[in-house]
């Protein structure tokens, strides 16, 4: 079991406001609420790049049909009607939390490997349009994650939040790792260690053996004397 902390928030207006602080893993809205309800929450949060990654769970005491697909419609990961057992959305809740860590924990694995970890929907097109613009700009060594920010419209700490909170990597940490992702492409190529350094953007041969290390626990030559004889 994941331990988890609750935030409250009075209202739908508050919710949101509390959302755009950054730091919700899930949001747990009931659709009947003073002012915006949580219907009309869940569609702010879905609309809004800087949350729509955010798991949703909506309580309602609505039991018709009309009414589930309305808000799950709406962008609701989870619709449960009321009364609920408690064990039930705490089992809900949970699940949606170890399903986070899992991709993290895949997008930390070596080989490094993005296009393969199961994230679908907006987060999948948040990772693909933040792997375009690294592979766009993969040998400009003064290329820096303010820049990708605002190549892909976003400001730095909506960019960071985002990329932490989907993969568990920091931006730097995303970057880095699918460089040398591209690195290892390179040295499986028969490219020299210097070659494939300076194809991906790393400036320094003690940085980039260094990091090449740390991901693929062995150094750029090791890696190519392994491949050869695999």
């Amino acid at each position: 079991m994941i331990c988890w902390q609750a935030v409250t928030a009075g209202d739908g207006e508050e919710a949101l406001s509390r959302l755009s602080e950054g730091g919700i893993d899930v949001t747990l809205i009931d659709v009947m609420m003073p002012g915006m309800d949580g219907i009309e929450v869940c569609r702010e949060v879905k609309n809004d790049v800087s949350t729509n990654h955010i798991p949703f769970i909506l309580l309602s005491a609505k039991t018709s049909n009309e009414s589930r697909v309305e808000g799950l419609q709406a962008g609701a990961d989870v619709y449960l009607i009321k009364p609920f057992n408690m064990d039930v959305l705490k089992m809900q809740i949970n699940s949606l939390l170890e399903n986070r860590k899992r991709i993290h924990e895949e997008f930390k694995k070596a080989p490094f490997e993005p296009n393969l970890v199961d994230v679908i929907g907006v987060e999948e097109q948040f990772v693909q349009k933040v792997i375009l613009e690294i592979e766009r700009n993969m040998d400009n060594s003064s290329f820096t994650t303010k820049e990708l920010a605002e190549n892909i419209g976003m400001s730095r700490t909506t960019f960071y939040n985002k990329t932490k909170a989907i993969t568990g990597l920091k931006p730097t940490e995303f970057v880095r790792n699918y460089r040398l992702k591209i690195a290892a492409q390179y040295l499986e190529k028969g490219f020299s260690a210097k070659e494939s350094m300076h194809k991906t953007g790393f400036n320094t041969a003690g940085y980039f053996t260094q990091s090449f290390k740390a991901l693929y626990n062995m150094t750029p030559s090791e890696y190519t004397t392994k491949f050869k004889s695999a």
